[in-house]
């Protein structure tokens, strides 16, 4: 998990820089930060739940 944790903090780093190169304003980009940040969370919640699901086919689904 640590590694794919790298890998999307990467991706958010590099669609950042996008976004700067194209101009987007700080307020603006402060909201899509702050957007991504909720959605990571409620993503991230989800997985956990799942992965403590009674069923051990889906354990193994969001293990893999």
């Amino acid at each position: 998990m640590y590694h794919e944790t790298l890998i999307l903090s990467s991706q958010i780093s590099l669609v950042i820089k996008v976004l700067l190169k194209f101009g987007i304003d700080s307020n603006s980009l402060n909201g899509f930060v702050q957007a991504l940040y909720v959605s990571m969370d409620q993503y991230l919640q989800g997985l956990f739940i799942l992965a403590n699901d009674a069923a051990a086919e889906v354990r193994k689904l969001v293990s893999s």
